[in-house]
């Protein structure tokens, strides 16, 4: 696509504009039954004429320069609410997973955190470093978004989460008039993004998820699982409070972070290596990746040294399989792992070596579901 002149610009602008008021005016008439509604669409029309909209973008953009050096997100993975949620939140495997389609499992919940990392690099417009990133994840800011919504910034209501409430996400469904009416909230800000000169794409997605998320916790902290209008109400109305609200003001709790430090100091005094790689289940996976890729290249130079075919060839592949664990630590390198060793079982079937079969075809599959732990 060319590059648009001034004037191309312009009626580009003006097409995105018109589409952008079509849908407010449609969407106006289509809410006027449901109460708060026509609030929400005031704040919509606000966002329009202001930069908050468009700095929230900005801090999704900034990935490259997003942390301060030395800083790492998944040093943080382990506040309490973490941890709460980690026990009951359903956690999808790799594959064969029966709540693919669900909005609340607990990798949503860590997505969470991700975008509240947004609006706080959105208030300070600086790259997050160690001490803003304890407050992020050791304050009780995400606690209170999920559990009181647009009410998180009052300090008197309560923010330990109940196992019912964790209980109701997991059963939470959409009504048919509710899921309606956010995605008609959906493609109207869609619509804005737009009309603001960004590209939707993943940062629609990302927003997708997190209101989706908020309204399933709108019900939940009301004792329901059937997400209803005013739940997706409360939800927007959340997320935009979250746009104009300086999140920078919650700070880590002191006694969060001391018993954490107490748990940290006890479990390296005795086991410090083991305790590290427990911890990150990404280091884990990677160490048991690189034995297993020793264990590749030690079997292909053995058949390599025959110098008879097919045998050479196959330790050549092998020894180049052994490489991949030392080369690249990663999602893909697993799923080939995982690949190989169903083609190994499959050939073993093929050739009545049934014991050795199985247990190849299930040392796939774990290797399938470990490729979980890693990001894409």
């Amino acid at each position: 696509m060319g590059i648009l002149n001034e004037d191309g610009k312009t009626k580009v602008h003006e097409g995105l504009e018109r589409n952008f008021e079509k849908r407010f005016s449609e969407m106006e008439s289509l809410g006027e039954s449901v109460p708060g509604f026509s609030d929400l669409m005031n704040e919509i029309r606000f966002l329009k004429d202001h930069d908050q909209y468009a700095r929230l973008m900005d801090a999704y953009r900034s990935k490259n320069k997003f942390y301060s050096a030395g800083v790492h997100r998944d040093d943080f993975l382990n506040s309490p609410l973490i941890k709460i949620a980690e026990k009951y939140l359903y956690k999808p495997d790799f594959i064969l997973n029966p709540h693919a389609l669900k909005d609340t499992t607990f990798p949503t919940l860590l997505r969470m955190y991700k975008f509240c990392e947004y609006f706080y690099y959105m208030n300070k417009n600086n790259p997050l470093n160690f001490e803003d990133m304890q407050n992020i994840y050791y304050s009780d800011l995400v606690a209170q978004v999920i559990l009181s919504l647009d009410n998180f910034d009052d300090n008197h209501v309560q923010t330990e989460p109940k196992i019912d409430f964790f209980e109701n996400l997991n059963e939470g469904k959409w009504e048919k008039e509710s899921k309606e009416l956010y995605g008609n909230i959906d493609r109207l800000l869609s619509d804005l993004s737009n009309l603001l000169d960004y590209s939707w794409d993943s940062f629609g997605a990302d927003e997708n998820m997190f209101v989706s998320f908020l309204c399933f916790c709108s019900a939940a902290s009301d004792d329901r699982v059937l997400v209803s209008e005013s739940d997706v109400i409360r939800a927007y109305k959340t997320y935009f409070k979250l746009l104009m609200t300086d999140v920078t003001v919650f700070k880590a709790d002191p006694e969060v972070l001391n018993a954490l430090e107490s748990e940290s100091n006890s479990s390296v005094e005795k086991f410090p290596k083991l305790r590290k790689y427990l911890d990150d289940p990404v280091k884990m996976v990677g160490y048991w990746l690189k034995a297993w890729g020793t264990l590749f290249m030690l079997l292909g130079l053995a058949l390599a040294v025959s110098f008879k075919y097919p045998f050479f060839q196959l330790g050549l592949f092998f020894v180049f399989t052994g490489l991949l664990s030392f080369l690249f630590i990663n999602r893909l390198v697993c799923v080939y792992y995982g690949a190989v060793t169903l083609g190994l079982g499959l050939f073993a079937f093929m050739n009545n070596l049934n014991l050795q079969g199985i247990s190849l075809v299930l040392l796939s599959l774990i290797l399938f579901n470990k490729a979980w732990k890693f990001p894409k």
